[in-house]
């Protein structure tokens, strides 16, 4: 009788652990359930007031807009009506410059037979603000446009510099 009772104390132990757990994982699946739907309760809420706050702000925005009006409308009511100038620093465009080709062709060839060594871009541009006080917006582009019509400048490059010489022929 013994290992009867035994297999019964065993089967009941059994079947209360069984109980327990299945009472445990219910209780469980009802926790999620709840903290779900106070989850989305919470959610809506939040949005709610969210949506409130804009609506606020939209108010606040709307009634700074029409205080700015009025007060401009007031203040052009008060101030004469006088033509408006824009300062000269603030024009859109410079006026447009030409350039002198024959005058920057003739100070270069001066320059170029002056010396015997080949001159670097740069020191082309320096020497004709220098001397003759000509500025050139776009050097290289000007330069090259220059010394492709004259036969006897010789044009290398070393690296990234470009150097004109005048060939002594």
């Amino acid at each position: 009788m013994k290992g009867r009772e035994k297999m019964s104390e065993i089967f009941n132990e059994r079947v209360a652990l069984r109980m327990h757990l299945e009472s445990l994982l219910k209780l469980r699946h009802e926790l999620r359930s709840d903290y779900v739907d106070r989850d989305r309760v919470l959610s809506l809420e939040i949005k709610e007031i969210i949506n409130k706050v804009q609506a606020i702000e939209h108010k606040v925005e709307d009634l700074n807009l029409m205080k700015i009006e009025k007060d401009e409308m007031q203040a052009e009511e008060v101030a004469p009506k006088e033509p408006v100038t824009v300062p000269e620093q603030m024009k859109a465009r410079k006026e447009r410059t030409r350039i002198n080709y024959e005058e920057i062709k003739e100070r270069l060839l001066e320059l170029l037979q002056e010396t015997s060594e080949p001159m670097s871009l740069s020191t082309i541009v320096s020497e004709l603000e220098q001397r003759y006080g000509i500025h050139l917006s776009n050097p290289y582009i000007t330069i090259k446009k220059i010394t492709k019509d004259i036969s006897g400048v010789k044009e290398t490059k070393e690296g990234r510099v470009l150097f004109f010489a005048w060939k002594n022929d």
